[in-house]
């Protein structure tokens, strides 16, 4: 088992006048695998995660809540889902009782095979399964970022409302001179979809970082990040932590280095960076 080097996060409430840069590090897909879950965990215990978002379909094991509920010291969420799984609300299920793939969801809106009040309640159900489980839900994202997509937005945003959320994700481009094919692809549908969602007042949102090394975040890409934090501004950063490749995952394991984001979360180096650039590590609670 690999070494697990404690950083002592820093959540209590930060003062007005403390200028320094705010970071959540937040874990999308808590549940998607065991072996993401526990990676996850294990990264809360490390004291570098300091936000999860569950995943919820109609499988989902009770297990997963169970650990949930353990990470009282974290902000969790939910990771709203259109593509994984067997959907808790019929209306969305296909033929074999399961979503459709992201593919095949916006030409299914297009064509008013799926309905965005269909979404809209599924999407409500997931909320309240975790609610149910006497988990608070403290923000809201979407696997695959497909709240972002027109029309799904402005649900997204009235759920959060409904459930009395106060956090969102809001997805934008992050420019960077090199990445991979699916990383210009993300950018190109943020700078898009970006421009014509953005938070509502009444809602928060921290700048979304994490996006280009998306699967695959390493100290390089954090020695670069650091120095463009602003002071007295809130960034969430994006991570998938997991304790190494599944078979379940399938092709995911192509562009997802699970166990080598568990490594940076887990070791020494990113505690020492955040320090020595004066990053306040917090939850979105305190943030």
């Amino acid at each position: 088992m690999a070494e697990v080097h404690s950083c002592l996060v820093a959540v209590t409430p930060i003062s007005p006048t403390d200028s320094r840069p705010r970071l959540v590090i937040n874990a999308d897909d808590f549940g998607y695998f065991p072996e993401v879950t526990r990676g996850i965990e294990r990264c809360v215990n490390a004291g570098t995660v300091t936000a999860t978002s569950i995943i919820v379909h109609r499988d989902t094991p009770r297990s997963v809540f169970d650990s949930a509920r353990r990470l009282d010291a974290i902000d969790i969420g939910v990771h709203l889902n259109l593509t994984c799984g067997h959907p808790l609300t019929p209306a969305l299920q296909n033929s074999l009782g399961s979503f459709s793939s992201k593919f095949s969801l916006l030409p299914n809106l297009v064509s008013r095979r799926i309905s965005l009040n269909m979404i809209n309640d599924e999407w409500a159900a997931q909320i309240e399964v975790v609610r149910d489980q006497g988990i608070p839900v403290r923000f809201l994202n979407s696997h695959e970022h497909l709240h972002m997509f027109p029309g799904l937005f402005k649900r997204f945003t009235s759920l959060a409302r409904r459930f009395s959320v106060e956090w969102i994700r809001v997805c934008s481009p992050e420019w960077t001179l090199s990445g991979s094919p699916g990383h210009w692809v993300r950018t190109a549908v943020f700078a898009a979809t970006g421009a014509m969602a953005s938070a509502p007042a009444d809602l928060r949102s921290a700048r979304l970082v994490g996006i280009a090394p998306s699967g695959r975040l390493n100290l390089d890409y954090m020695k670069s990040l650091v120095r463009t934090l602003r002071p007295g501004s809130s960034y969430e950063l994006m991570c998938h932590p997991g304790l190494g490749e599944t078979e379940a995952a399938g092709n995911l394991n192509e562009y997802h280095d699970w166990s080598g984001e568990q490594g940076l979360l887990t070791g020494p180096e990113l505690p020492a960076l955040l320090n020595d650039a004066n990053v306040h590590l917090c939850t979105f609670s305190n943030a």
